[in-house]
């Protein structure tokens, strides 16, 4: 027999042993888990049985099974001392289950791909858990370092699992489809109870207006802003696919039917980052239009008439008391800064007394949830990343994080070969760019996982289309995705 077949034949029977091996184990498992634990826990333990051989065998589905249980839900399971315990872990802990089982039983070899545009990224997150020797409290600070270290996990589980561009094309999608889902609960959402609950909200002259969370869109996450932050990497990769050129190295042109298809997803998910009512979801969306149009003009004009016709469907539906808030939300732009965000301002004016107090080497990590309080403030948390950083870890750590920035930004302008690549590195830039802009109002405090979500994603990306990293990776040779003459 020619060793070529019995390599084959070996391999066939080792996947047959193995496919024996994880039904009898799964047998075991339910007979267990139906007699010891209770009816709803004996469900659970058996859909993670069933869930991690299924995501065993494709990455992506893993990648992307993990985005959809990070994304900040209002609910966890349990409570561990101060350490709430919901779907993030899970999901971290699936993703790990997946990542090592097919490493150690299918690839045969368990490595970790570290490359020099991580290392920023570890620096930064070493200094935060140094910083707990000082911080005054150490309890707090353990448990912020276990939160660190849950966010982290996503970049760590998304560049270890998406290792190919066919493969990052597909994570692309699982974002897009997501979105899609968001997008059908928002119209659901704003339809069913928002314009309803609208009709009760008091608006006064020069006042913010009380809007709570049944008229802003949530969809089944915690806060609209959760919502907002969310859509903004799906929205940039909708301008990006309509316009997708037809270059070999991209996945190639779409169709004019798929083209509609996805403007009309485009208006939509405007529609719903609208009725977020969150500001700085506004602005960034406008800022990754203006930032792609400096680049391509085309895109910025059909991104401007998209928000216009969006814009306009709430005047011609005439959604009253609805559409009158909206108006007010964004007259508050021009409100004086204690007017339009009173407790967040008090907040930062208590983040930089903190940061006076320790300005090199800040507080240490959790220090703003336990000494805020001794300021009165109406807020456990700065709201602001940059004031986050300085009071918790003080020039050294905001230092840190600019070089971080600086070295994603560096990585990016480097991607000129190839008309896709150059658009989708235009497009992710900018979403980069609207991420940095968002943090002036949001705390991402290295914990958010949907942060993480989108740096592992841009890394990967970066990995991809790079030359640094293509010409330094030696598996570059065998993509699947590359041509032969590419090759």
């Amino acid at each position: 027999m020619p060793l070529k077949d019995m390599n084959q034949r070996n391999i066939l029977l080792d996947n047959l042993n193995l496919s024996w091996g994880v039904i009898l184990f799964l047998q075991v498992l339910f007979g267990l888990a139906v007699s010891v634990f209770p009816p709803l826990w004996s469900l659970i333990i058996i859909f993670c049985a069933v869930l991690v051989a299924v995501i065993y065998h494709s990455p992506t589905i893993t990648a992307v099974f993990l985005l959809l249980l990070i994304l900040p839900y209002p609910f966890s399971f349990f409570q561990i001392g101060q350490a709430d315990i919901g779907l993030l872990e899970v999901g971290v802990s699936l993703g790990f289950i997946s990542w090592a089982a097919r490493g150690m039983i299918r690839d045969k070899s368990l490595s970790v791909d570290i490359k020099g545009l991580d290392i920023p990224i570890l620096i930064l997150l070493g200094w935060a858990a140094f910083s707990v020797l000082w911080t005054p409290s150490m309890a707090r600070g353990l448990h912020s370092v276990l939160k660190v270290a849950s966010g982290f996990s996503v970049y760590f589980l998304t560049v270890n699992l998406i290792k190919d561009r066919p493969a990052l094309e597909r994570l692309f999608v699982g974002w897009l489809l997501i979105s899609v889902l968001f997008s059908i609960l928002g119209m659901y959402q704003m339809l069913s109870l928002g314009i309803q609950k609208s009709m009760a909200v008091a608006v006064s002259e020069g006042e913010l207006a009380d809007l709570g969370k049944t008229v802003r869109v949530t969809t089944i996450l915690r806060t609209p802003n959760d919502l907002g932050f969310f859509l903004m990497l799906p929205i940039t990769l909708l301008l990006v696919k309509i316009f997708q050129p037809s270059d070999t190295e991209g996945p190639g042109k779409n169709s004019r039917f798929m083209r509609f298809i996805l403007a009309c997803l485009l208006i939509a998910e405007i529609m719903i980052i609208a009725v977020t009512f969150s500001r700085k979801s506004w602005l960034s969306l406008g800022l990754i239009i203006a930032l792609i149009g400096l680049m391509y003009k085309r895109i910025f004009v059909f991104s401007a008439l998209s928000v216009v016709f969006a814009t306009m469907v709430f005047f011609i539906m005439d959604f009253g008391a609805f559409g009158e808030l909206l108006k007010s939300r964004a007259m508050s732009f021009l409100f004086p800064i204690e007017a339009a965000i009173p407790e967040r301002a008090v907040a930062w004016e208590i983040g930089k007394q903190l940061f006076y107090r320790s300005p090199i080497i800040g507080n240490g990590l959790g220090s703003f949830f336990v000494l805020s309080s001794q300021f009165n403030s109406p807020l456990n948390l700065p709201h602001n990343f940059y004031i986050f950083l300085l009071t918790e870890l003080g020039f050294v750590g905001l230092s840190l994080f600019l070089i971080v920035a600086i070295v994603f930004s560096k990585n990016f302008l480097e991607i000129k070969h190839g008309e896709y690549a150059r658009l989708m590195a235009t497009g992710l830039f900018a979403c980069f760019c609207a991420i940095l802009f968002q943090a002036f109002f949001r705390t991402i405090a290295l914990t958010d996982p949907v942060f993480w979500a989108f740096m592992g994603l841009l890394s990967v990306f970066i990995r991809q289309y790079n030359p640094y990293y293509r010409k330094d990776d030696k598996l570059a040779t065998k993509d699947k995705s590359l041509t032969p003459n590419q090759r």
